[in-house]
């Protein structure tokens, strides 16, 4: 009342020093009076989404008019915080919320700050509506087989769902959440060597299980949690399948003759990790020494190979090759036989080496103790080495 009666006074002194009549009064009190109001509207998000609110005063034409605007949810005036943020382009004002909740749902009011000419502006309103997004059924569990010391994939595609409501996901075993280990990977349990590693490859999770091993079966899940504490899960049943050792026998013949005797172990063919691997002997682990040189090539350095150096009647035995992968174990054994050198029963001892000659080689020689046995299984009575000085 106060409001009208002042300006009507302020027009009424006015016309006194004007020829305005009542009808221009009226018509100015009808422009003051009714002044310009922002467009009041109504939205609808889903919970997660991002609710944007507008207030738009651009039938006023003139951007100075308006310096800001106080946003009220209610009586409260809201402030700028990690989930509302305030925007502004000319004439029109926004209210960003950010992971919108139910209890985002309101009327808002957008109060504008005037430069002048308070009375033309009024306040605008917009009621917001958070309705909380359907959850689908979820798919069939899937069976998942893996062989032990092998690897696997676990997939989930829920991209669309993701983007649209804005949802957390994580993986999980029986029913509880497995948990980081550093740098992407994550622990079924301390006891097992099994590696996982998660990450998002366009949109899709996967799970990467490599070195399996007996003992992390179970039911696996990608669990996406929605904002209303609802989840979707996708399930997989994960079994291990543990195949029978494999130990193949070769049966082989050296003479004490040979300087040096190599076996090769080829494990190329089985498409599995190598957790483990060793030569032994008899049931004793080997190592690298003077004796025994052992190395590896190929891919994945599958080709394994040991040297053994000087052979003598001693180095028969049971040598094997032993790989596990995880607590399946691919073993190849080589029965190893060494002949007697029987020239050194039919030969006299070797003589020494004479001195060097001109061209810088040294010489000796050994005869036949027996001719005829000589001469039958070797074909000569004597034999004749030489070396470099």
């Amino acid at each position: 009342r106060s409001f009208k009666l002042s300006y009507y006074n302020e027009y009424k002194s006015y016309l006194s020093m004007s020829r305005w009549g009542v009808k221009d009064l009226a018509l100015v009190m009808m422009v003051v009076l009714c002044g310009v109001t922002a467009n009041n509207s109504y939205l609808t998000t889903y919970e997660g989404r991002e609710a944007r609110l507008v207030c738009s005063w651009s039938a006023l034409g003139d951007r100075d008019l308006i310096s800001g605007v106080q946003w009220f949810k209610g009586a409260k005036r809201l402030r700028s915080t990690n989930r509302i943020k305030f925007e502004r382009s000319g004439l029109n004002f926004t209210l960003v919320i950010k992971e919108a909740r139910a209890g985002d749902s309101a009327r808002y009011r957008c109060a504008p700050k005037t430069v002048g000419k308070v009375d033309r502006v009024q306040d605008g309103a917009v009621v917001l509506t958070v309705r909380e997004p359907q959850v689908p059924k979820p798919p069939a569990t899937r069976n998942v087989s893996l062989y032990s010391g092998s690897y696997g994939v676990l997939r989930c595609n829920f991209s669309a769902a993701v983007q649209a409501y804005n949802l957390r996901m994580f993986w999980s075993r029986n029913g509880n959440r497995l948990q980081p280990a550093g740098d992407g990977m994550l622990k079924v349990n301390n006891k097992y060597n099994t590696r996982l590693k998660a990450f998002n490859e366009d949109g899709v999770d996967v799970l990467n299980i490599t070195r399996v091993q007996s003992g992390i079966d179970g039911k696996y899940a990608c669990v996406y949690k929605y904002p209303s504490g609802k989840s979707f899960s996708m399930n997989f049943n994960v079994s291990v399948i543990v195949p029978k050792t494999r130990d193949l026998v070769r049966n082989l013949t050296w003479s004490e003759t040979n300087s040096q005797g190599s076996l090769l172990c080829n494990l190329t063919a089985i498409n599995r990790e190598i957790v483990k691997f060793h030569w032994e002997k008899d049931g004793k682990e080997l190592k690298n020494n003077n004796k025994y040189l052992i190395s590896e090539t190929g891919s994945e350095n599958k080709v394994k190979r040991i040297t053994i150096k000087d052979l003598e009647i001693k180095d028969e035995g049971a040598y094997r090759c032993v790989a596990s992968f995880g607590d399946y174990v691919a073993a190849l054994r080589f029965n190893i036989k060494i002949e007697k050198d029987m020239k050194s029963v039919h030969f006299s001892p070797w003589t020494p080496f004479s001195v060097c000659d001109n061209q810088n080689m040294k010489h000796r020689f050994r005869t036949c103790i027996d001719e005829e046995v000589c001469l039958t299984k070797y074909g000569n009575t004597y034999e004749y080495d030489r070396e470099k000085c």
